[in-house]
């Protein structure tokens, strides 16, 4: 073999560095590499730069030899149980909510005209203390049913128990009467208990008052013959309750609910009206 032969037998870049002593022999093309250097007739780069191929889905953050992590699995929402299945909240179950909608959708309008009714008759209230006239009792108890302003309790009282009766049942004569009754009731105990500041401020619309100016009666006189209107009217509420038609099973549970939050602002109001000092002589004797 000639010393020729010993080039040719050697890869070409050696044979390459053989012939240019002053140049560095070139690195290999590897596969899976590429060249980078200038374009064609500009000029080349002595030394190409070689970089792996990165594969367009190749993340940057990626190390060689190192996997990325799996994508986090999709969380799926846990289903919650049926809620006929969750005996510890009835009011959660479908039929209830279904009533709970409709309900609602009764009472938006319900309540939007007993607001009215009760704006009106504080109106008719104001026209009578502005004039310093003493209304008759007939116009005055018709309007202290709604001034004493709960039958927007009644209806408020029907949605935080849950109560759902038909139309048809809240517009029965027997409990309209009840409804009536309550107020009554509440407005002859407010009265009674407000008389003496109502009466040192100069007002006129108070049960004790109407009956002294059209009766002609007595201070101490016309406050016997008030209480003793406020316990015809409950005895009258106990046989509305005693005489309530029955309808049928759920409603007739339903419609003793709603007398149980009737009954509720009748004791309610009473209880409040003892214990507050509202309305009791102060050690000045006044009333505040």
């Amino acid at each position: 073999m000639g010393p020729g032969d010993g080039l040719r037998a050697q890869p070409e870049a050696h044979r390459r560095a053989a012939r240019e002593p002053d140049r560095p022999p070139a690195r290999p093309h590897l596969p899976g590499h590429r060249r980078h250097g200038r374009a064609a007739g500009r000029g080349r780069l002595d030394h190409p730069v070689l970089l792996p191929r990165r594969s367009p889905r190749a993340d940057p953050r990626r190390r060689p030899g190192r996997r990325l992590p799996p994508h986090p699995p999709r969380r799926v929402p846990r289903r919650r149980p049926p809620a006929a299945r969750r005996p510890d909240r009835p009011g959660l179950r479908r039929p209830a909510r279904a009533h709970a909608r409709a309900a609602g959708a009764q009472l938006d309008p319900r309540f939007s005209a007993c607001v009215e009714r009760l704006f009106k008759a504080f109106v008719d209230e104001a026209k009578y203390r502005a004039a310093g006239v003493v209304p008759a009792f007939a116009s005055h108890n018709k309007i202290r049913q709604i001034t004493v302003g709960l039958h927007t309790g009644f209806l408020l009282g029907e949605l935080t128990e849950h109560i759902f009766l038909p139309p048809d049942v809240l517009e029965h004569e027997s409990v309209r009467a009840l409804e009536r009754t309550a107020s009554t009731i509440v407005g002859f105990a407010n009265d009674i208990y407000t008389v003496e500041k109502e009466r040192a401020k100069g007002e006129v619309n108070n049960t004790v008052l109407v009956l002294m100016h059209e009766d002609g009666l007595s201070f101490d006189a016309a406050l016997a013959r008030t209480v003793q209107l406020h316990n015809i009217e409950m005895r009258e509420f106990e046989r509305l309750v005693a005489d309530l038609p029955s309808f049928d099973e759920d409603i007739d549970e339903q419609l003793r609910r709603y007398v149980q939050v009737l009954i509720h602002f009748i004791a309610g109001h009473d209880d409040w009206a003892r214990s507050t000092g509202r309305y009791h002589p102060g050690e000045d004797g006044a009333v505040r």
